[in-house]
């Protein structure tokens, strides 16, 4: 929902600057603007679902922005928003209605905004649980279902303890894969 809000407040901005500057000197380019924060919304959902979606984002960008993307591959979503910081003050340079207008102020706000939400999405998908702790909890795991029909044994009948390990093993299995999933959320598989 914030990205949501912050690209709208953007696009209100930018419009609003448009309409400022109308008359006065190269025009705003609120339209930019706006396809560089549509483009900022593809990209925080790529790096957080590792799916490419090109094809959007060229017919959003231009080439130059493309190839700047390309180089902070790292972190594109950043990448685009330092983008979208240098148009906004290039544009402040060479027009100082727009700089000594509230819009300008209110652009670089919601910039430094899209910067912390890359910031909130990078702290989500950092799992607080080392990685090495899984694999051990695997195989202690393994080693438990292994054992537990020998310990099982006595306490039931026969025809009961395959179905009884079966669906233990299925239940600690299923709780183990729960877990692994909640501690990464936005992994697919």
């Amino acid at each position: 929902d914030g990205v949501l809000d912050t690209s709208r407040d953007m696009a209100r901005c930018a419009i609003g600057a448009e309409s400022l500057l109308v008359g006065s000197g190269p025009p705003f380019p609120a339209r930019r603007l706006m396809d560089l924060t549509c483009a900022y919304g593809i990209l925080l959902e790529e790096f957080v679902t590792r799916k490419q979606r090109q094809l959007e984002l060229e017919a959003l960008l231009e080439k130059r922005d493309l190839e700047i993307l390309r180089l902070g591959a790292a972190n594109r979503p950043l990448a685009l928003t330092e983008l979208i910081s240098e148009e906004v003050v290039h544009v402040a340079k060479t027009h100082a209605v727009f700089r000594d207008s509230p819009y300008f102020g209110r652009l670089l706000e919601h910039i430094d905004q899209l910067g912390h939400h890359v910031t909130q999405v990078q702290r989500l998908m950092k799992p607080p649980v080392p990685p090495f702790f899984y694999t051990h909890a695997l195989r202690f795991l393994t080693l438990y279902v292994f054992t537990l029909p020998f310990a099982l044994v006595d306490k039931l009948p026969g025809r009961a303890l395959v179905p009884a390990v079966g669906i233990l093993t299925w239940a600690l299995f299923g709780l183990r894969e729960l877990g692994v999933k909640a501690q990464y959320p936005f992994s697919s598989g």
